[in-house]
């Protein structure tokens, strides 16, 4: 299970309908590429985002995801994720 993988399971995604198909995204060529491509640094912030959302501190939550979507990498797995999930 990669990183990535561990922190959908941290946020309770793993209940989404959407869950599955992101899954077999990570496993992917792409997705391993993609996973990485993730600076230690910003893996660093998933995770502290995944665990403010745990704790339910979604302002905490709120600013390291935006912390993460500032990052080239960052910015390329939301990008890939939104088109997976259709939005």
């Amino acid at each position: 299970m990669s990183d990535l993988e561990q922190i959908l399971n941290q946020l309770g995604l793993q209940n989404d309908a959407r869950f599955g198909s992101v899954q077999q995204f990570l496993q992917s060529s792409e997705g391993r590429s993609l996973s990485q491509s993730i600076s230690p640094q910003t893996g660093a912030r998933i995770a502290q985002a995944a665990q403010a959302a745990g704790r339910g501190d979604q302002a905490a939550a709120r600013q390291a995801m935006q912390d993460i979507l500032r990052t080239p990498e960052g910015a390329a797995l939301a990008a890939r994720l939104r088109s997976m999930l259709g939005q």
